[in-house]
């Protein structure tokens, strides 16, 4: 078994009287991707909040490559490698799909207000680098002939790949994200599987929580499955197939609305 990146160890977030995560544990290796599932409800953005630092955790640990993080704030857990996305896109509209590729990439900007107003050779290098870098990451994720286009032109699949451009652009060891696939049609569906395998090839860490269960078994190594805020299962595509508990969350009678295609997926 290969040492985690990314370790979760008895996480639990309530919201009043409701327990939104119970006592859930994962782990996720370098190089892997990772995804996190469930019926609605079932605590899967709650737990994401709970890694990044947007919801502290009322108990248990979050460490990334050993180191403890879990009373640490956002954007210090994004300066470590840890970055994520969310379920809604929130592209900066007035500016082009280059120039928000170039926003996510703040955390690694050189320079300050001095270099702005009299930027050397060196800051100037810097910056011609960056932006090599994001046109780079606009190709990875299939967005290279859009990047003087606007947000508002886009679709929404590719609303979705500039998401994961911007936070690609943060170069995080282990990236979050929050319902990638969601509201894609098939053919952007494949697109984004293709996306998320090149993105792992070039050595970023993933950890998706998705509602599509057919596109999790196909893409993941390891998938962790929550059912009422506790975990129910978590290990290879393979073996949740093969579980009846989570055959019997998905399809039982306290979540008849899931739609037969995820239904063949796991049987």
């Amino acid at each position: 078994m290969r040492t985690a990146l990314l370790e979760a160890r008895d996480i639990s977030k309530s919201f009043g009287a409701v327990k939104a995560v119970d006592g859930v544990s994962l782990s996720l290796a370098v190089g892997e991707i990772g995804s996190v599932i469930g019926p609605n409800g079932a605590g899967k953005t709650t737990l994401f909040n709970a890694l990044s630092g947007f919801s502290p955790v009322d108990r248990g640990t979050v460490t990334l490559d050993g180191r403890d993080i879990t009373r640490k704030p956002p954007h210090r857990i994004a300066r470590l490698g840890l970055v994520r996305t969310f379920q809604t896109a929130r592209p900066l509209g007035n500016a082009t799909v280059l120039e928000n590729v170039l926003a996510g990439s703040y955390l690694h900007a050189k320079g300050g207000v001095w270099s702005s107003l009299f930027p050397l050779g060196a800051v100037r290098r810097a910056e011609r680098e960056l932006v090599l870098r994001c046109h780079a990451t606009l190709a990875t994720v299939g967005l290279a002939d859009e990047s003087e286009r606007y947000p508002g032109e886009l679709t929404a699949g590719q609303l979705r790949l500039l998401e994961i451009a911007r936070g690609l652009a943060a170069k995080p060891r282990v990236l979050l994200l929050d319902e990638p696939a969601a509201g894609l049609n098939q053919v952007e569906t494949a697109r984004l599987e293709r996306t998320l395998r090149d993105i792992r090839d070039q050595g970023t860490t993933l950890l998706l929580v998705e509602h599509d269960v057919d596109l999790v078994l196909r893409v993941s190594d390891r998938v962790t499955v929550l059912d009422f805020g506790r975990l129910l299962c978590h290990g290879a595509p393979a073996e949740i197939r093969r579980d009846p508990a989570v055959a019997a969350a998905y399809f039982g009678t306290r979540d008849a609305g899931v739609t037969a295609r995820n239904e063949g997926a796991i049987s």
